[in-house]
């Protein structure tokens, strides 16, 4: 890890990020052909931390050395699958399922139980998917407990445990990076006709996603992924011949208008008719960015606080500046 370090830190390559695997917390006994997996492998279902302790010591010896070829340098664990959440009912399926979260306490705990993980980490990353089943605009994540008109993107419950946990074992939160290192809605082919109002729906989600990561302090959001892949490719943000799909133009716009906004508050003013979040963005202007919690035949109707100074929908459309409106789907509203 030193030699690999002081390589990749140098030109061309200038890394400063370093993840130490791709979802550790999943035992190998569950890929098949561990030995040809792109994940996994640290986990252990016979633990009652799955693992995490042996991760934890795997820091513990390689941190050190990292630092000393790059001090810059950033250790992330490694892109949490976080699979399920045990705190919430029938959120994992079976007593087995209900240890797959334990991993991370078991990094921070280490296999000694020395209570010492954090201080050879320097940020926490994981996953965070959310789920289509066919309906426009609509997604939820029951494993974590998500829903698309309840609490929104799955990433808000997920960077709310890491945090708890952290405190839990006397870490402050803010001193760690948050990251989520691959958010997307997943549509199975299998099991829903994803041909239909999903790519609409992404669009629709990409607004919801990144407003409410920015709202719970996360460090980085990374959508996931952008071009096609065998497990994603429908979610991606291109298509097959590398055309932009309309959660592209979402994602542009959703990248340029949020760009170092600063989180005010909760929009709190529509209960059970729209959800959205307060900024202030890059020029100092009032930014809200605000959905309706159904998509149905009968828009939803709001009347704004004031007449705002300009409207513009999740693609970037232009919208007229009236201060009562229907909510067809996500808009950013700049108000005087």
């Amino acid at each position: 890890m030193y030699e690999l370090t002081k390589r990749l830190s140098a030109a061309p390559y200038n890394v400063r990020y370093i993840e130490i695997w791709s979802e550790p917390d999943v035992d190998s006994a569950l890929l098949g052909d561990p030995n040809n997996s792109y994940i996994g492998c640290w986990g252990d279902d016979t633990d009652p931390y799955y693992g995490g302790g042996k991760y934890g010591d795997m820091l513990a010896a390689v941190y050190p050395r990292i630092k000393q070829a790059n001090s810059n340098a950033k250790v992330l664990v490694g892109g949490l699958l976080s699979y399920c959440n045990y705190n919430v009912t029938n959120g994992c399926a079976n007593n087995i399922e209900k240890t797959y979260l334990k991993f991370f306490e078991g990094i921070l705990r280490r296999s000694a139980g020395t209570n010492d993980g954090g201080n050879y980490l320097d940020g926490v990353n994981f996953t965070a998917y959310d789920f289509y089943y066919g309906v426009l605009g609509e997604y939820r994540n029951t494993m974590w407990g998500s829903t698309w008109n309840n609490n929104g993107p799955v990433v808000k419950e997920k960077v709310r445990f890491f945090k708890n946990r952290l405190q839990a074992y006397g870490i402050n939160p803010s001193s760690k990076l948050l990251i989520s290192s691959e958010s997307t809605i997943v549509c199975y082919t299998n099991q829903t006709d994803c041909s239909g109002n999903l790519q609409t729906t992404l669009a629709y989600y990409i607004p919801q996603l990144f407003s409410t990561a920015l709202s719970e302090g996360i460090t980085t959001t990374v959508y996931y992924p952008l071009y096609t892949s065998a497990d994603f490719g429908v979610s991606a943000l291109l298509d097959n011949a590398q055309n932009p799909r309309p959660s592209y133009w979402a994602y542009y716009h959703a990248s340029r208008i949020l760009n170092n906004a600063v989180y005010q508050g909760e929009i709190t003013n529509y209960p059970n008719l729209a959800k959205g979040y307060r900024f202030i963005d890059s020029q100092n202007r009032t930014l809200w960015v605000i959905w309706p919690l159904e998509y149905t035949a009968a828009a939803t109707n709001i009347t704004l606080p004031s007449v705002p100074s300009s409207v513009i929908s999740y693609n970037g459309s232009v919208l007229p500046n009236t201060q009562t409106f229907d909510l067809q789907y996500p808009v950013y509203v700049y108000l005087p």
